[in-house]
């Protein structure tokens, strides 16, 4: 069970961006236009790209492979010494972050091919982010522990791996959002310093992977022409039998519908009525506590408060419990959540690769 709680409030940008620790922020959420590997890309996301010094470099930065290593005794074993592998000291401060200025920077954006990340573009930051920009050591232990512990079929959209810093008092540990020149494609981004307890790490990466297995475009399908709008009377979405969200419908059988159509379908326009109030929240505090009493009434539906934010975020909070935790045995809702994925086979597969990966990390 997790002692922390995130929060990352579903506006309709082009951006996911989830809060971890300390305090609750506002960040943009996905739009799921992403395709499937087999897909043909769709179309590219529109954003203004920072200022960049390109320095490439032409040596690939090589990363482990996993052993065996699949079951829940061998996961529990593993998950007991992921705290303790590894000891390092914990990065400084970024000097003057916290005296009022916003300390959010991308460092570097690798390029990905397959387990490898290449040809680095440093950009151009403030003298006093310099040394995190430059400690390539840092940068790879968290690309290599990516790797490791996801599978290779999961990671198949990443085609940008960046790293940044919103200081250590700042909110998002990490980020999914759609490659800037690479059409239907997308960047996996980590907050350097928060990426020292290797436990955090591995649940944030693989509740980050969750957004791009239920979210792509074989789960939902992009729909320029129509917004698909909830209307909580009919408890129905316009132009859409499924669940939708932004501006995708999901297919009959994605996962995410499946996941709705059990789990929050009746709920959902309790939920849908809220949200709408706490979207006009000038702070997270706010919007957290018009949401709260959904929470509430339905404490036992959710793994924590943050899982109640949205179908999205319940699915990869209970997706990123069922990859690092043996399968619960009660019957509680959220239980059953997690039970949820075992239905499948291609998951329960992932599952094995993750809890292999991570053993695999660890070593003996």
């Amino acid at each position: 069970m997790k002692t922390y709680l995130r929060l990352c409030l579903p506006l309709l940008v082009t951006t996911m961006a989830c809060a971890f620790v300390q305090k609750m922020i506002f960040p943009p959420a996905l739009t799921p236009d992403i395709p499937a590997p087999s897909q043909t890309p769709g179309p590219a996301a529109t954003a203004a790209h920072p200022t960049e010094v390109y320095t490439p470099t032409p040596e690939i930065i090589h990363t482990p492979e996993p052993t065996a290593c699949s079951d829940d005794d061998c996961l529990s074993a593993c998950l007991d010494r992921l705290a303790t592998v590894l000891e390092k000291n914990p990065l400084e401060p970024i000097g003057n972050a916290g005296e009022g200025r916003v300390a959010n920077r991308n460092l570097v954006i690798y390029k990905v091919n397959g387990d490898e990340i290449t040809d680095p573009r440093v950009l151009s930051v403030p003298p006093e982010y310099r040394k995190y920009q430059e400690d390539t050591e840092a940068h790879l232990r968290i690309w290599n522990f990516y790797v490791a512990i996801i599978p290779p079929d999961l990671r198949t959209l990443v085609r940008e791996f960046v790293i940044f810093t919103d200081g250590s008092e700042g909110d998002v540990t990490a980020w999914v959002r759609p490659a800037l020149f690479d059409k239907g494609y997308w960047q996996a981004g980590f907050d350097l310093l928060d990426a020292d307890y290797l436990p955090y790490l591995a649940d944030t990466l693989v509740h980050e992977t969750a957004h791009l297995l239920t979210l792509n475009a074989s789960q939902m399908l992009p729909d320029d022409d129509h917004f698909h709008d909830y209307d909580e009377k009919k408890q129905e979405f316009s132009d859409c039998e499924q669940f939708a969200v932004s501006g995708s419908c999901s297919l009959p059988n994605s996962y995410i519908n499946l996941f709705y159509q059990r789990f929050w379908k009746d709920s959902y326009a309790e939920w849908w009525e809220l949200d709408q109030e706490a979207r006009d929240a000038d702070t997270a505090d706010e919007y957290f506590e018009i949401m709260e009493p959904f929470y509430d009434k339905y404490v036992q539906s959710f793994l924590n408060p943050y899982a109640a934010t949205n179908v999205e975020e319940d699915m990869a909070e209970s997706f990123a419990f069922f990859g690092l935790h043996p399968k619960p045995s009660g019957t509680w809702i959220y239980e059953q959540k997690i039970a949820f994925y075992y239905e499948f086979p291609e998951l329960v597969q992932y599952r094995r690769q993750i809890i292999a990966g991570l053993c695999s990390y660890i070593g003996p």
